[in-house]
């Protein structure tokens, strides 16, 4: 449980620094730039948290070597979904929007692999 909190925390804040780094010369003073972080931060927590729910059973139910794996291929999954369904991703206009999952799905796959797995549930 504690390895999931931590890969949640890291994605909901490096991304958004990620993205407010990339997008920073649309803000005109640093007071725009925090305001806009903290509110990243704070729809980031909300907004992902049916998709941490969701990795929570994946991670609970599979024991297996490849847990990695499989957990990065399913928060791929489920963060382009989560930005779909939010209305932040729109399939018609794919090639301007793809930048926001991509770099949520990004830091989600490097939180996995740099943080140590435990196995608290068997």
């Amino acid at each position: 449980m504690i390895y999931l909190i931590k890969i949640w925390f890291s994605t909901c804040i490096i991304s958004p620094l990620t993205i407010i780094l990339f997008n920073s010369k649309f803000q005109t003073s640093i007071v725009d730039i925090l305001l806009n972080l903290g509110f990243c931060i704070l729809c980031g927590l909300l907004l992902s948290l049916p998709t941490f729910i969701i990795l929570f059973f994946v991670y609970r139910k599979i024991i297996t070597r490849n847990i990695k794996i499989i957990l990065s291929i399913a928060s791929v999954a489920l963060v382009f979904i989560t930005f779909y369904l939010t209305g932040f991703y729109n399939l018609q206009n794919y090639r301007s929007e793809l930048f926001f999952p991509f770099v949520y799905s990004i830091v989600m796959i490097f939180s996995i692999w740099v943080f140590k797995y435990q196995n608290n549930f068997s």
